[in-house]
C-alpha cells in the first residue's frame, strides 16, 4: 500500500511540474561602470620596445657624370692709377694725333686672348672726376680754355692708350706740353677667365 502511495504521488509531482509558457522579457538592468583608461589617457597598450637597426642595404649605383659647368672667372687685376706719357703720333692735312700711353704689364697674351680691359681715367689726381671710359669711346677735358677730346685706344700686349686728335694751329711740342700737363691717369680692371 505504501509503495501505490509513492507512486501516486510521485505521478502527482510529475504533472505538477511541467514547463509552462514563456513569460515576458523582463526590464533592462542599469549600465555598469566605465573601466579605468590605459596608460596616457587612451585605450592603446603601452609602447613595446625600440626594435634592433637593420641591416645597410646594398651601394647604390654610381650616378652619370654631370655636364661641364661654364668656365669661371680666375683672375681680377686692377692696377695702380698710372699717369700718361703723351707724344705725337701722325700729322693727316691740318689734324694732329696724339698717343698717351701707360705701361700695364698684368695685360699679357692671355688677357689678349680671353680676357677683359675695362679702364678709368682721372685728371690730376681728381678720384671724383674719374669717368668709366669703354674702348672707342671719348671723354672732354678741359683746362685753359682749351678742350681735348681724349679716346679709348683700347689695349695691346703690356700697355693702354689715348687718341687725342686736333687741328689746333698751336705747335705739336706745345701740345705734347700741354696734355702731359693735365695729369692724366689710367686705372685698369683685367678680368681674365678660364
Amino acid at each position: 500500500m505504501k509503495f501505490i502511495i509513492k507512486i501516486c504521488a510521485l505521478a502527482l509531482i510529475t504533472i505538477s511540474c511541467q514547463k509552462g509558457a514563456v513569460g515576458d522579457i523582463g526590464p533592462a538592468g542599469a549600465k555598469g561602470a566605465t573601466g579605468d583608461r590605459g596608460a596616457n589617457n587612451t585605450t592603446a597598450g603601452p609602447q613595446g620596445t625600440k626594435g634592433a637597426v637593420g641591416d645597410a642595404g646594398a651601394t647604390g649605383s654610381k650616378g652619370t657624370t654631370g655636364t661641364a659647368g661654364t668656365d669661371g672667372v680666375i683672375n681680377l687685376f686692377i692696377t695702380d692709377w698710372k699717369k700718361v706719357v703723351w707724344q705725337h703720333l701722325a700729322t693727316s692735312g691740318s689734324t694732329n694725333t696724339f698717343v698717351g700711353e701707360i705701361s700695364v704689364p698684368e695685360i699679357t697674351q692671355a688677357v689678349i686672348d680671353r680676357g677683359f680691359v675695362r679702364m678709368y681715367l682721372r685728371i690730376n689726381g681728381q678720384n671724383s672726376g674719374s669717368d668709366d671710359l669703354p674702348e672707342g669711346v671719348a671723354t672732354i677735358v678741359s683746362k685753359g680754355g682749351t678742350d681735348y677730346r681724349m679716346s679709348n685706344n683700347g689695349t695691346s700686349l703690356g700697355k693702354i692708350s689715348l687718341i687725342h686728335s686736333t687741328t689746333s694751329t698751336l705747335t705739336k711740342e706745345t701740345t705734347v706740353t700741354n696734355l702731359n700737363a693735365l695729369s692724366t691717369e689710367i686705372r685698369a680692371s683685367i678680368i681674365i677667365a678660364k
